[in-house]
């Protein structure tokens, strides 16, 4: 699905990085919750001009429900049009990435935002265990209750699917509602194992959960990516910047 005029997408240098994160930025009064993970395979988004990652196809009805393009969608209708990000084995230092966007038309369900697409992988391998991703959020009204939604997909080299390793699950805790973006988190989600060949690429669709019964298309969601700060995002509900994270326990071997 093409973005339209609705929708906004704000690409941020890493000289703009006080304009995402203002100097109100700091944690909240409440302790924070620190984030403990299994500690495996971590990754960081990567924007490289350059584009490395060939962008995988997202099937109408495995991520939107229900995704309504008038006069109607074909059952094998293909999203096309989303951001597209790499995936690194460290953060580059530069990717900052403010994604803003109005809330979904038609009620409850997950609207996919930003896709981190791994390096091809290098040998015949299982993908098990977990994955889990932190990354900054915020929401522009409290009745659009949205949660972060997160889908994992095994691609062929030729970009046919493998195996959806993770359906689309949504995290417990609502986005805020507040100038600067906070931390949250989807921990430990089970994976399906997935017998993977040489050559496979995992694609990770970041998206959203969101009501919108209020029928209010001026209050904006977004999610916030960040890979040029010197320590990864730790805790929950934390408004200060910090490296957005998507981390796999099984340990995985990539092309360089």
């Amino acid at each position: 699905m093409a973005l339209t005029r609705r929708d906004s997408l704000k690409v941020l240098g890493g000289a703009s990085l006080l304009a995402a994160a203002s100097p109100a930025a700091a944690a909240p009064s409440s302790c924070p919750v620190p984030l403990v993970t299994s500690g495996g395979s971590r990754r960081y988004p990567n924007g490289d001009a350059t584009q490395w990652w060939t962008p995988q196809p997202i099937i109408n009805g495995t991520w939107t429900l229900p995704q309504i393009v008038p006069p109607g969608p074909p059952p094998d209708y293909v999203l096309t049009g989303f951001p597209t990000m790499g995936v690194s084995l460290a953060p580059d230092g530069a990717t900052v990435i403010q994604d803003i966007r109005n809330a979904p038309r038609h009620g409850v369900f997950t609207r996919m935002y930003q896709q981190l697409v791994t390096r091809p992988l290098q040998g015949a391998q299982t993908l098990e265990g977990t994955v889990s991703l932190a990354i900054h959020a915020v929401e522009g009204h409290r009745r659009l209750n949205a949660v972060l939604a997160l889908q994992v997909v095994v691609h062929r080299p030729d970009g046919t699917v493998r195996h959806v390793a993770l359906p689309v699950t949504t995290g417990a805790e609502t986005f805020v509602i507040d100038a600067a973006a906070r931390t949250r988190a989807l921990l430990a989600a089970p994976l399906s194992t997935v017998a993977c060949d040489d050559g496979d690429v995992i694609a990770i669709n970041v998206g959203i959960g969101a009501n919108n019964e209020t029928r209010n298309l001026s209050q904006g969601i977004g999610l916030y990516f960040f890979a040029n700060r010197s320590s990864d995002i730790a805790y929950l509900d934390v408004a200060t910047a910090a490296n957005t994270w998507v981390e796999f326990s099984a340990d995985l071997l990539f092309q360089p």
